[in-house]
């Protein structure tokens, strides 16, 4: 019998007992690839989520994603930005960068006490330097 037949009647025979005549793919458990298994993560998180994401992350001694976390929540909107600047800021102070940890104390510095700066104050130019 040709494989053309035989697959041709093994096709006609799944139809008649019910069946798909398109068979899915099958993966072991043990073997089942990443992108089937992962969970999805939500891509809205509120700014107070992420300021309670990033202290837990700092207390947990991740510090690079902490200050992930916290600069998150700032270009989010975060009611308190200073207290998430001075959380970069600790964040990279324990990771020794000194000239970023500096950077983010004085920014903020100027967004706890706005008076102190020379020039009117815009929070997104201060995200840009």
């Amino acid at each position: 019998m040709s494989a053309r037949l035989l697959a041709g009647a093994l096709a006609i025979a799944c139809l008649v007992a019910g069946g798909s005549p398109i068979v899915q793919a099958q993966f072991p458990t043990s073997r089942t690839p990443d992108f089937l298994t992962r969970r999805v993560l939500p891509t809205s998180r509120t700014p107070d989520l992420l300021m309670s994401e990033g202290h837990a992350l700092f207390d947990a001694g991740r510090y690079k994603e902490a200050a992930a976390s916290y600069e998150r929540a700032m270009q989010l909107g975060v009611a308190r930005p200073h207290e998430a600047a001075r959380g970069v800021s600790r964040s990279y102070e324990k990771l020794g960068n000194w000239k970023q940890a500096s950077r983010w104390a004085t920014i903020a510095d100027l967004l706890e006490h706005p008076e102190r700066a020379e020039q009117p104050l815009r929070i997104s130019l201060l995200l840009k330097i």
